[in-house]
């Protein structure tokens, strides 16, 4: 991701499918989610991470978390893009 990008700690509230969403954000985002909130993120960190999903713009992203663990989510747009964003964490267990 190349534009400003916006960095969440997570702590999951259950031990199961996690579903972070973009949906209805106002511009082209982009989404990754990493293993930990360290500042020093390698390559294995990364748990998934998510341009478009169903035929838009937007970005979301659905992982296996176990309650407690810390997830760090990175919110950017494609490119440049920069916009209002709508952040949703659900967490199925």
């Amino acid at each position: 991701m190349t534009s400003p990008n916006t960095w969440f700690c997570y702590t999951a509230s259950c031990t199961g499918n996690v579903t972070v969403s973009l949906l209805g954000s106002a511009y082209d985002t982009m989404l990754a989610v990493y293993d930990g909130c360290e500042c020093d993120l390698t390559a294995d960190d990364l748990i998934e991470c998510n341009d478009d999903t169903n035929n838009t713009y937007q970005s979301q992203i659905t992982f296996a978390a176990v309650a407690g663990n810390q997830y760090l989510i990175e919110v950017g747009g494609y490119g440049s893009q920069t916009g209002h964003g709508i952040l949703n964490i659900k967490c199925q267990g």
